[in-house]
């Protein structure tokens, strides 16, 4: 359940289901990730969300992924690689 307004535009406790999900595995990438995350989020079509899976990076990939301050994005870490 959703608890504000979310990308689709629905009001609070109703279910949003993007149509697109996009998964962008990663391992240690912080110097292209920024750029990756911008790219998308400046797409004109806003039905999606994008899960980020970090395979125990130890660069500063977290940071970066979480300095965007978009419900759209779902960061998943996992601790060792």
């Amino acid at each position: 359940m959703m608890t504000s307004r979310d990308a689709c535009g629905k009001k609070a406790s109703m279910l949003c289901t993007p149509k697109v999900s996009i998964c962008i595995p990663t391992f240690n990438r912080a110097h292209v990730i920024g750029r990756s995350l911008d790219m998308l989020l400046q797409q004109t079509f806003k039905d999606f969300e994008l899960i980020v899976i970090d395979d125990g990076s130890t660069d500063k990939l977290t940071n970066i992924v979480l300095q965007n301050d978009v419900h759209r994005i779902w960061y998943i870490k996992d601790p060792v690689n």
